[in-house]
């Protein structure tokens, strides 16, 4: 406007407006300029809050997989095995996001091997290890220490009848009772048992 004004007829008043409207945009732009820094300020703080939490946050869900690996290698050891098991995840990517992407390892001897190279009865026992975690973690997370008592409905199905009794043998040993459903009918399994017999529908 002012530049359009200069081509046209001078008039001293017209150009003292528009050059007090640049002198006003002017001082706007200082102040918006002024404002963006303080934003831009917070804006950076608030990145970094958001870092730390998510940081905080990977902590946090990294000591609780610690929890669970120590408590199924503990079980491992227990049933008898070599075997160990890691779990790695909640890692922080480079662009600043988290991957909650949970990785289980197996190792034997330092060597980490695919869950299906092991046979039938390693492979029980893991599992076997990973549902007394689950209930040692269920018990421990109830206010008067939960229930001491085990059913395991059907878990050992993939063994013979001998890996199934080194298995009933090796948890006979924990001190508390594990009830077992099985569809094995070796008689010398073990001397509790309790057999169910279909007979004319019932």
């Amino acid at each position: 406007e002012y530049k359009q004004t200069q081509k046209s007829e001078y008039d001293k008043k017209s150009e003292l407006i528009y050059k007090d409207k640049i002198r006003f945009h002017q001082n706007l732009i200082k102040e918006c300029d002024v404002s963006l820094g303080y934003l831009n300020i917070k804006l950076a703080d608030t990145k970094q809050w958001v870092h730390n939490f998510k940081a905080f946050k990977a902590y946090l869900a990294n000591q609780f997989l610690r929890v669970i690996e120590g408590l199924c290698n503990k079980f491992l050891v227990d049933l008898r095995s070599d075997i160990q098991v890691k779990w790695e995840g909640f890692k922080m990517k480079a662009d600043g996001s988290m991957s909650e992407r949970i990785t289980p390892y197996v190792i034997r001897q330092g060597e980490t091997r695919d869950f299906g190279s092991f046979s039938g009865g390693e492979r029980a026992r893991m599992e076997f290890a990973l549902i007394l975690t689950i209930r040692e973690l269920i018990n421990r997370a109830h206010p008067y220490g939960g229930l001491h008592f085990m059913f395991a409905d059907e878990i050992f199905e993939g063994l013979d009848g001998l890996g199934l009794s080194h298995m009933m043998k090796t948890i006979s040993e924990l001190n508390y009772p594990i009830l077992v459903t099985t569809h094995v009918t070796d008689s010398s399994l073990y001397s509790d048992i309790v057999t169910i017999v279909k007979e004319n529908g019932i």
